[in-house]
């Protein structure tokens, strides 16, 4: 699992926000931050945020965390050696799981 950190910043008066069923603190001028941790692969984000007149607007999102990063796996360079001033050819093969 990984820790994400989200930032946001609301525009209008915000009473109360939470991220995931967790509180999070809204600052005066309507920035809030929290880390979420995410697992490999889907992952749901939902926050709710509620003014002081009690309404409350949610917004979910569904976030992919992949942990392992492509991968090099032959790298070449035609002509070799290469002459300065000349055309040359790097070809590249990426694996990714």
């Amino acid at each position: 699992m990984s820790p994400t950190e989200l930032e946001f910043l609301f525009r209008n008066s915000i009473f109360t926000v939470m991220i995931n069923g967790t509180p999070v603190t809204v600052g005066s001028n309507g920035a809030f931050s929290t880390t979420v941790t995410l697992s490999a692969g889907s992952n749901t984000i939902t926050i709710v945020a509620k003014d002081s007149a009690g309404k409350t607007t949610t917004i979910t999102r569904t976030v992919k965390y992949d942990p392992n990063p492509p991968k090099i796996t032959a790298a070449s360079v035609t002509p070799n050696p290469v002459d300065a001033g000349k055309t040359y050819v790097i070809s590249v093969t990426v694996t990714d799981e």
